[in-house]
C-alpha cells in the first residue's frame, strides 16, 4: 500500500475520533459560528445553487443551511452516488423545500434525495457554491475525504467543462491541520470555514478563469 494512502488511512481515524469527541454545547456553538461565517461569503449571497450533503460521521449539521438557503429563495442540491457507474460517479438533485424526511437511505447507509425530485445539468452548476464534506480540511484547501474520490472527480468534471463554482469546506477547528497530504488529483477548496476564522485558499475550482 503506498506510504500516502497509509497516512490517509491514519489521519481518518485520527480526525474521526478528534470530531466525535466534541461535547454536543460546543458542537452547537460552533456550528452556530461556522454556519453564520458561511451565509456572510459574498459567493453565499449571489450563487443561485447551493449544494450540500446529509451530515454523518459527526459533521457540522446542514440543516439551517438548506433551510436559509431555500428561504432566500435559492436552489438546493444534494449528492446521489450512481452506483452502477464506472469509478464512482455522483449527480445532484434538487430539493425545492425543506423536507428531509423525503430523503431515503442509499449507499453507505447516507441518506439521498429519491428518483423523483430533478436532476441537474452541468450548465445548472454556473456560479453555484458546493459545500464540500471531509474529515480534514488543511490552509491550502486540501482534505482528508472518506476515500471514495466522488467529489474530486465531479469537481475535476466541472472544471473541464469551465463552470465556476465556488467550493466552502466546513470543519471544527480540531480538523484543521496546517498541512495535509494530497496527490495530484485531489481538488483543494476554495474556503475553509471553522468557528476560529475563515480561509481563502488558491482552491482549484476557479482555476480555469
Amino acid at each position: 500500500m503506498p506510504e500516502a494512502m497509509v497516512d490517509k488511512t491514519h489521519l481518518r481515524r485520527h480526525y474521526e475520533v478528534q470530531r466525535r469527541a466534541l461535547s454536543e454545547n460546543l458542537r452547537a456553538t460552533a456550528a452556530s459560528t461556522i454556519t453564520s461565517s458561511l451565509f456572510a461569503l459574498p459567493e453565499w449571497q449571489t450563487a443561485p445553487m447551493i449544494c450540500g450533503y446529509v451530515a454523518t460521521r459527526g459533521e457540522i449539521d446542514l440543516s439551517v443551511v438548506w433551510e436559509t438557503a431555500i428561504r432566500a429563495g435559492k436552489d438546493y442540491a444534494l449528492p446521489v452516488t450512481v452506483t452502477d457507474a464506472k469509478d464512482g460517479q455522483m449527480i445532484f438533485r434538487r430539493l425545492k423545500a425543506y423536507t428531509p424526511h423525503t430523503l431515503i437511505p442509499a449507499r453507505f447507509g447516507i441518506l439521498e434525495p429519491s428518483d423523483d425530485c430533478p436532476a441537474t445539468e452541468l450548465g445548472d452548476f454556473q456560479n453555484a457554491l458546493i459545500l464540500v464534506p471531509g474529515l480534514a480540511f488543511d490552509n491550502a484547501g486540501f482534505r482528508i475525504g472518506y476515500g471514495g474520490g466522488y467529489y474530486d472527480r465531479f469537481l475535476a468534471t466541472l472544471r473541464d467543462a469551465n463552470i465556476s463554482v465556488t467550493t466552502v469546506g466546513l470543519a471544527f477547528s480540531v480538523c484543521r491541520p496546517p498541512i495535509l497530504p494530497h496527490e495530484s488529483h485531489d481538488v483543494a477548496v476554495e474556503y475553509i470555514v471553522d468557528e476560529r476564522r475563515v480561509i481563502r485558499t488558491h482552491g482549484q475550482s476557479k482555476n480555469h478563469r
